[in-house]
């Protein structure tokens, strides 16, 4: 995990190995989240690839340092083929 400044605002950057979860139904205001083995955060950005638990992606997600809410996350195929991006 990366962190970094935008302007004046903390940034933290994760990537690696993750795979979506689609949480529309649940609580909370994330429609879907990505999960980096234990760790999770929350986008509303849904993909619009197949995914779930199943399929596995190479992953980038920016979160704000303060309160780890996403800004933007892209997924690429294992071999790095941008499969979606929210930037």
């Amino acid at each position: 995990m990366e962190t970094y400044d935008r302007m004046t605002t903390n940034y933290i950057v994760e990537t690696g190995e993750c795979y979506v979860v689609d949480d529309r139904s649940s609580k909370g205001s994330s429609n879907v989240t990505l999960w980096f083995g234990e760790r999770s955060y929350g986008f509303k950005e849904i993909p619009d690839v197949a995914y779930g638990p199943g399929h596995v992606f190479t992953c980038r997600a920016t979160m704000t340092k303060q309160f780890q809410s996403g800004i933007d996350y892209e997924l690429r195929s294992m071999d790095g083929e941008l499969l979606f991006s929210t930037e």
